[in-house]
């Protein structure tokens, strides 16, 4: 076990309700002589700089070792294969995970959603197997290569089989490579810094709160309308959420959200921004400088919450007044949950 390891054991054992003063003393007295004043900051160095030669090979091009750390070949040498055709004409079978071209190519699929030949699979994890640095960096790139919403849906549920059955991880070190990799990816999937990394899912009340919240006090409508689909999408699942659990400050937090992505249509058919309540019904319009797919998860958003067709009121995150927003058209799917 790493030094650093023993040191958080030590640390978390001090912290304990039920230990005496002396003992607490002596932990963390040990805690301090097994860790050094300069463990940290050797961490960091050491993780910086694994990221740089991550972040440097990736700029070549040639990021298919990296992203093929990200492989659980277990897992995906598992299941029934399936006979699918690409545009091209050509054939091939697959699972999910796995797929064999038919040309005999092998191919798996990374954490991300990327496919990669078998060779780089094996020199991902012969170069870096063991290595948790370069793990995290290997993670964080996974966060931002991913497209699809189900890709970014499936490295969250995928991640903690990876992280510990395959890179030898343990919970602590799996839990801070999330978090270290989740952090580094704020301003495009805001949604994983509170997703539990242990399934994949936002799953309690309180990290769906801590989610809103610092989107509702921090983000304005233009960082939110550059992060992912999949970030809105997070909204409008704790929109429906907050709902069936009676917490209406939450959905008129999100209402609000949606509302600074309104737009009035002026008499010429341009949009401008509100300025207050007043805007005629049915003359409004969502606007984002995001993406096509975040656009349209916007707008979903601002329907769901009931501020497409009406005017600011100012009372959406007010949790003292008696109006409840709208109800939402219809739940999400519990595949889009």
């Amino acid at each position: 076990m790493k030094r650093a390891d023993w040191q958080n054991r030590l640390q978390a054992a001090a912290s304990r309700e039920n230990r005496n003063p002396l003992s607490r003393f002596a932990l963390r007295r040990a805690a301090r002589v097994i860790g050094g004043y300069n463990i940290q900051a050797a961490d960091a160095a050491r993780r910086a700089a694994v990221g740089e030669e991550v972040n440097k090979q990736s700029a070549t091009g040639r990021d298919d070792e990296i992203r093929g750390l990200t492989v659980d070949r277990a897992a995906a040498n598992e299941g029934d294969m399936e006979t699918g055709a690409r545009s091209d004409g050509h054939t091939y079978s697959t699972n999910g995970l796995r797929r064999i071209h038919s040309n005999g190519s092998l191919q798996y699929k990374t954490l991300g959603g990327g496919w990669v030949n078998e060779g780089a699979v094996i020199e991902g994890h012969r170069r870096w197997g063991r290595d948790h640095y370069a793990q995290q960096a290997a993670l964080s790139y996974e966060m931002r290569k991913a497209l699809a919403e189900d890709d970014c849906e499936d490295l969250g549920t995928r991640y903690n089989q990876l992280a510990e059955g395959v890179w030898g991880m343990t919970d602590t070190e799996a839990l801070g490579a999330w978090n270290g990799a989740s952090y580094e990816n704020q301003n495009q999937h805001l949604e994983y810094k509170y997703t539990n990394s242990t399934n994949g899912q936002m799953d309690t009340q309180d990290r769906r709160r801590g989610f809103v919240d610092e989107v509702y006090e921090k983000k304005g409508s233009y960082p939110v309308a550059q992060m992912h689909g999949s970030t809105i999408k997070a909204l409008q699942t704790a929109y429906v959420l907050a709902g069936e659990e009676g917490d209406i400050d939450q959905q008129q937090k999100i209402a609000a959200i949606a509302e600074t992505f309104m737009h009035e249509i002026s008499a010429t058919g341009d949009p401008k921004t509100p300025e207050g309540a007043g805007a005629p019904t049915g003359q409004r319009m969502t606007s984002t400088p995001g993406a096509a797919h975040v656009a349209e998860r916007v707008r979903e958003l601002a329907e769901m919450t009931g501020v497409f067709h009406t005017a600011p009121t100012g009372e959406h995150a007010n949790p003292d007044n008696n109006i409840p927003p709208p109800a939402p058209p219809r739940n999400p799917t519990r595949r889009e949950q």
